[in-house]
């Protein structure tokens, strides 16, 4: 505790704002995504018509070090609404009556009497808090006194029960210690307490004793201070006849125990109807540590961080880890509360004090909510953000899409945590799939011995049963050193009671270093090796969850003596080693003709042929061996024509007969090209890229290249004379007299070339042996197509086609 500066409680105030916009969007009004297999009597949430509050006994009254001071508890209630709502709150036995009206979306505070503050030990005293409302409405609730405050979500009525688990710190003195208080709703309500530890009425820990209340009273307890033990009232069972309102914390508390300095700590306490078995903790930025308690409600609860057993808890009892500092899971086989608390200023970090989320359990996640930040000041914000892998990316702060580099996996984990940064104000997360947040500040500088913390916002489900219905799942990957399988098996979902066994079915040159499992244990890795990793394997599991649903998997590995390579593959055999393939494919050509010259053999031009684009389209064959994983080799022959050839223009005008018998002056040329096409057999190799295989399903991208020798099918080349001037009508034809074909010696009959591209081989469904093959290729010419004169065609071609391996 530290001399508060004069802005402190408009500080809290903004807190309880933010607390108190974050809860409106968890409401009856927001869609909540049950799971299929869970069976829900009611879906409740912290929206209400009726509360009924209380205010705990906050640290004290009087500074020792000033006597004769007084200083009376700041109490005051925040409410926010969807719709515009008339508001009433009372306390009839103080004469506190208040009325007001709460816009839809505004927030609206209220001073409540510093009379409302619990200051007896046990008698019970009629100053609970009653808001009732026209309209649904959420509120927040806020305690402070001399350099100690802490803010709670209240509860409406309709989500209260009759059996409840108290939640405290341990002691730090006699006046410091755990406490917690009950509040009746009706009348004659009989309640049966078994506390865990001594109280100040004289109740031994384990002594159940009964106190009945009417409507409107509340019943504080503190625990007893002693010089041994830990004096923590965690774990007290709490049972009545009627449902109850129940509040739980600590007057000023260390934590952990012995780390400066003491805080307030209260929370309005869900009854066990509605504890979860499935939570994740996530690290608080700019804090190294954290504390966090784990509370069993049954006999024999087995508890999980992670994939480990850390306890084994009857009822009552609670699990606290002082200090840690990674991003965890926990999960149980039977409902547990989940507490996660700052620590002090003096733990090493210099930053904030204590502070105590209860945290939201993963089948009370929704997809919406709306924050917002304490008021302005030297502050930094955070949202802690859980979420399945299928909702990553879909999440959105204020209408941006949060970058899926910002979420790191839980441990092995089914589910991911992003801390974000936020700006002062007010802001909207929301995402296509249920979603876990809470959010937090915490003070530097002039602000720097605060700290805030509340859950986002949750449904409450109450659950007539929650069945298992689901199978294990598993995910695989290469090791590290590549030579062995790394399996996770995952049993972690929101309705999943963890793994129950993993047992072999087959097992043929292969060995698998399987876990032992532990009942409930949310998640198993294991590796797999072959025996002989120049010899195919196979091995069949049989993952079963304590529900008693099971998944069998097969892994199987195949080598390749022929490649010299292996591959893990989930199918139950191996892919068959075809080192050969063969492929008919069409070609589509674009080409490029570079010529010059007006004269070779006897043929003659008025003026130089010039470079020229034409096209075609044929078809070809080509074979593959393959040398290696990679490596194949390749042979092909295909037709390629040499589409519209290469043109030389007159120089002088000719004459041409239109056909309405119109006789015109025109500008004519002379167009060459070979009368057949030219045979290529080509040789090359094919390496492999990237490849991905999916049981025989095989996908390929490669490079490839070589040379390749062409023949020219015919010595013949054809000669047409067109015009060209003026340009023709589009029915008339360009074409003056009839073809001619002529021999022409000086074609040269064999040419050599140079290719080179780039493939894709797809795998066609249904058919193992076949794939569909795409290929882009460029050739380029190493010699003229004329012995006497400058003529070259460079080629860029298309071809697609279909494999067949064998």
């Amino acid at each position: 505790m530290r001399h508060w500066q004069v802005n402190r409680i408009l500080l809290l105030s903004g807190v309880i704002c933010a607390v108190a916009l974050s809860s409106s969007v968890a409401s009856a009004r927001q869609q909540i995504n049950t799971p299929s297999d869970t069976t829900i009597t009611r879906t409740l949430t912290s929206e209400g018509t009726e509360f009924w509050l209380c205010f705990m006994k906050n640290f004290r009254e009087r500074d020792p070090e000033k006597p004769g001071t007084y200083e009376p508890a700041v109490l005051e209630v925040f409410l926010t609404a969807d719709d515009d709502a008339d508001v009433q709150l009372e306390i009839p036995s103080l004469g506190f009556r208040h009325r007001l009206r709460v816009p839809a979306g505004a927030i609206r505070n209220v001073q409540i009497t510093p009379e409302a503050e619990l200051d007896t030990f046990p008698r019970p005293q009629a100053r609970a808090l009653r808001i009732t409302s026209d309209r649904p409405i959420t509120v927040y609730a806020l305690n402070h006194r001399i350099q100690t405050t802490d803010t709670y979500l209240a509860l409406p009525i309709g989500v209260l029960g009759t059996e409840y688990r108290a939640l405290c710190y341990s002691k730090l003195s006699a006046a410091l210690a755990p406490i917690f208080a009950i509040v009746a709703t009706e009348d004659d309500t009989r309640i049966e307490i078994t506390p865990t530890s001594p109280t100040t009425d004289g109740h031994n820990a384990g002594e159940r004793y009964t106190v009945v209340l009417d409507r409107g009273q509340a019943y504080q307890v503190r625990a007893s201070f002693a010089s041994t033990g830990s004096g923590d009232l965690t774990g007290t069972a709490i049972v009545a006849s009627k449902p109850i309102a129940v509040f739980s914390g600590h007057t000023c508390a260390y934590v952990p125990p012995g780390v400066k300095a003491c805080n307030h700590l209260v929370e309005q306490l869900p009854p066990v109807s509605t504890w979860g078995k499935h939570y994740f903790l996530g690290r608080l930025q700019g804090r190294s540590k954290y504390t966090f308690r784990i509370l069993a409600a049954f006999n024999g609860t087995r508890v999980f961080k992670n994939q480990s057993l850390i306890a084994v808890l009857d009822a009552g009892e609670y699990y606290e880890e002082p200090n840690e500092s990674a991003n965890i899971q926990l999960t149980a086989d039977k409902p547990i509360l989940v507490a996660q608390y700052a620590q002090g200023f003096a733990n090493g970090d210099q930053v904030g004090d204590p502070m105590m989320i209860l945290v939201s359990p993963t089948q009370q996640f929704v997809r919406r909510y709306r924050i917002a930040t304490p008021i302005q000041g030297q502050w930094n914000h955070y949202v802690n953000i859980i979420a399945r892998e299928e909702a990553l990316g879909t999440i959105r702060l204020d209408g941006q899409r949060i970058s899926r580099n910002l979420f790191e996996r839980i441990g092995v984990s089914s589910y991911f945590i992003a801390a974000v940064r936020l700006d002062y104000g007010a802001h909207t997360i929301e995402g296509d799939e249920p979603f876990g947040l809470y959010s937090y500040g915490f003070g530097y500088g002039y602000d720097g011995y605060d700290a805030y913390g509340t859950m986002g916002g949750q449904s409450f489900l109450l659950l007539d049963t929650l069945r298992d219905r689901l199978p294990p799942t598993t995910a695989f990957s290469r090791s590290p050193s590549g030579k062995a399988l790394h399996v996770i098996a995952r049993d972690d979902r929101s309705t999943d009671r963890g793994l129950a066994s993993i047992e072999p079915l087959l097992a043929l040159n292969m060995r698998a270093y399987l876990p032992r499992i532990e009942s409930g244990q949310p998640q198993a890795e294991f590796d797999i090796h072959p025996l002989d990793p120049e010899q195919d394997g196979q091995l069949t599991l049989r993952i079963t969850d304590v529900a008693g649903n099971s998944t069998t998997v097969t892994y199987t590995y195949c080598f390749n003596p022929m490649r010299g390579s292996f591959e893990f593959i989930t199918s139950d055999q191996c892919p068959p080693q075809r080192p050969w393939t063969v492929t008919l494919a069409g070609i589509a050509s674009a080409i490029y003709h570079t010529a010059s010259f007006r004269t070779t053999g006897d043929l003659a031009f008025e003026r130089a042929t010039g470079n020229a684009y034409s096209s075609s389209l044929s078809i070809g064959a080509l074979v593959t061996y393959a040398l290696g994983s990679r490596l194949r080799l390749r042979a092909s022959l295909s037709l390629e024509p040499f589409g519209r050839g290469i043109s030389a223009p007159d120089s002088s005008l000719a004459a041409a007969r239109l056909s309405n018998d119109t006789l015109i002056a025109v500008q004519a040329e002379t167009i060459l090209s070979p009368r057949l096409p030219a045979l290529a057999l080509g040789f090359g190799v094919e390496w492999t890229l990237f490849a991905y295989q999916v049981g025989t399903r095989r996908y390929e991208m490669f490079a490839c290249g070589g040379g390749r020798i062409t023949t020219l099918l015919s010595s013949q080349v054809t000669l047409e004379r067109h015009f060209v001037l003026p340009s023709p009508a589009a029915s008339e034809s360009t074409m003056l007299g009839d073809a001619q074909h002529r021999t022409l010696s000086t074609l040269r009959t064999i040419n050599a070339e140079l290719w080179g591209g780039i493939g894709f081989a797809l795998p066609i469904p249904q058919a193992p042996r076949w794939s569909a093959l795409l290929q882009v290729q460029y050739t380029y010419p190493l010699s003229s197509i004329l012995r006497d004169a400058e003529w070259s065609a460079e080629r860029l071609q298309a071809l697609l086609g279909v494999r067949y391996s064998f």
